[in-house]
């Protein structure tokens, strides 16, 4: 499966199979955490390259989620979705690898990650220009289009995720449909 290609909470393992799983994890069951670190490791890279973050720190923060997960399982409220919680912990861990922890809001997102553009060239011209425009994005739009429609999340989990309101969920997902947009 290329970057390129969607995947959804759908095509996840989620529900019940990651609520055992999480039990298990909480009882200190390694076999556990290696089921949901195989199932959730490509949806989190292609997520993680998705947002802007370097393929050479995609594994790192892969596994520092992970180490988050396994040493902060009881913490998981069994009210949250398996998959959110998971997202969010490598959102804010992608986050913290750049130091944005120390400085947040006095820097703009779109400067901490590197904006990358993609080496992948289709056969269609406006593809690529979707796929341009998409990298041009500040970085919090891209996170709300990734979580939304790669991965599937609704808007109370993206809030949930992104530790934002809804209500500015559902305005960077406007900026981000607009700024989609070609212009002229």
């Amino acid at each position: 499966m290329n970057s390129r290609q969607l995947v959804s909470l759908k095509d996840l393992q989620t529900g019940a199979n990651d609520r055992d799983l999480m039990s298990g994890i909480q009882a200190h069951d390694r076999r556990a955490l290696e089921k949901l670190y195989v199932t959730y490791y490509g949806p989190l890279g292609r997520f993680l390259s998705r947002i802007g973050a370097q393929a050479s720190a995609v594994d790192e923060i892969i596994n520092d989620t992970f180490m988050t997960i396994w040493t902060c399982a009881k913490e998981f409220r069994r009210e949250s979705q398996v998959a959110a919680w998971i997202f969010g912990i490598a959102y804010r861990t992608a986050l913290q690898s750049v130091g944005l922890h120390k400085v947040r809001g006095s820097l703009p997102f779109a400067e901490i990650f590197r904006r990358r553009d993609t080496d992948f060239k289709s056969e269609n011209p406006y593809i690529d220009r979707l796929e341009h425009r998409l990298n041009r994005l500040p970085l919090e739009e891209r996170v709300t289009l990734a979580l939304a429609y790669q991965i599937g999340f609704s808007i109370d989990e993206i809030a949930e995720i992104t530790e934002v309101g809804p209500a500015t969920v559902e305005i960077r997902m406007f900026q981000a449909r607009t700024g989609l947009h070609p212009v002229g």
